[in-house]
């Protein structure tokens, strides 16, 4: 019989999110295989649920106070453990960190990004990006956090990586190269995607949390000297203000706030190229499902987004090695020629070859049961 896993995150749907999409869809994965499966997260809204004979899912509400919901987590994953659970943590470090202070247990840990930086960049802590922040003097609560974070990586028996980016970062953070394992972040697929060169209702989209980092403000700014049509799906703390820059520059942008990751398939039908700004990503799930269903990408190097999108052939990449910034990149995507229709057709395909979910959520659940 296998072995029940027990899947740790810090969010999970209604949630949006890289975590989140990862944990709904890999219990789902999960239960088609007839593997059992346990998620643990925490929400808004609290709940337990039985999906079927084999998925569980244990939402703590986040209402409660830090340190009542963070010993409920590391309970939680002490129990696991003890039930020798096949444990894949994908959120909650800090929890996990501290369980495994208290007891010698296995688990794999897939990386989403730089928690720390992170909290530090949603905070205004700091305005560094990733890289940079690497080498920033931290405070004390801070380096506690950093030491956590780390420690729960390098205890791990797996740590999963969605980037090379993420990898070289994890080895700094003291994760033996040895136990560091690259396997791409995976969406669905599909079966239809739209390569025509039909006006659409929005020249451009942006799927992304409404953060600084995500560089939609740059976004809005060339949406209105470009006199095009943008699509932001997405809620945050910037939201506000950047309905107030798209006032003021009279950009015409429609925002649709969060949507069920179900339903945004639905909008891209009606977008033509797909904008992902932001200046540091592990892996974006919603610019893998942009090439999946036929949309022309445009993101930055030098970040993960380059293991997404091959230059000029699967996308546009802004930056020093392709030559362009996102006004050019923007004005390229705005010309639908065959280009522009190869590099569509070319991304699905690469998305077919090495974003499928069905492959990697095996290679993932295979270092879980193994």
């Amino acid at each position: 019989m296998k072995r029940k896993i027990s899947l740790f995150s810090g969010i999970y749907a209604p949630e949006t999110g890289g975590p989140a999409k990862f944990a709904q869809t890999f219990s789902e994965f999960a239960t088609r295989q007839d593997q059992c499966i346990e998620v643990f997260a925490y929400s808004r809204l609290p709940i337990f649920a039985k999906l079927n004979s084999c998925a569980e899912i244990f939402l703590l509400s986040n209402e409660n106070s830090i340190l009542k919901r963070f010993l409920q987590m590391t309970w939680c994953i002490l129990k696991s453990a003890k039930s020798n659970n096949s444990i894949l943590v994908n959120g909650s470090f800090w929890e996990v960190a501290i369980a495994r202070h208290l007891m010698n247990f296995k688990y794999v840990a897939k990386v989403p990004g730089d928690i720390v930086w992170e909290r530090a960049r949603n905070l205004g802590k700091t305005t560094k990006n990733i890289d940079n922040f690497q080498n920033e003097p931290l405070g004390l609560s801070y380096k506690i956090l950093r030491y956590f974070f780390a420690f729960s990586l390098r205890k791990a028996e797996w740590v999963i990586v969605p980037s090379e980016h993420l990898g070289e970062l994890c080895k700094s953070w003291g994760v033996q190269k040895s136990r560091i394992v690259l396997i791409n972040n995976s969406v669905f697929l599909p079966t239809k995607p739209d390569f025509s060169s039909e006006e659409k209702k929005f020249d451009f989209v942006t799927v992304c949390r409404l953060v600084p980092w995500k560089g939609v403000d740059e976004i809005i700014i060339n949406v209105s000297e470009l006199g095009v049509k943008l699509l932001v799906i997405g809620d945050g703390p910037e939201r506000d203000s950047l309905q107030k820059l798209s006032d003021s520059l009279n950009a015409n942008v429609t925002f649709v706030g969060e949507i069920p990751p179900e339903d945004v398939p639905q909008y891209l039908k009606d977008c033509s190229t797909f904008v992902l700004n932001s200046n540091f990503e592990a892996t974006s799930y919603a610019l893998i499902e942009a090439q999946a269903n036929g949309l022309l990408t445009i993101a930055n190097e030098s970040t993960g987004s380059e293991q997404v999108i091959t230059h000029n052939l699967t996308g546009l990449l802004c930056g020093v090695k392709s030559g362009i910034n996102l006004n050019q990149a923007m004005r390229i995507g705005l010309y639908k020629d065959e280009n522009s229709k190869e590099m569509r057709v070319a991304a699905r395909l690469s998305v077919e070859r090495s974003f499928n979910l069905e492959i990697n959520y095996r290679k993932i659940m295979d270092l879980c049961i193994k």
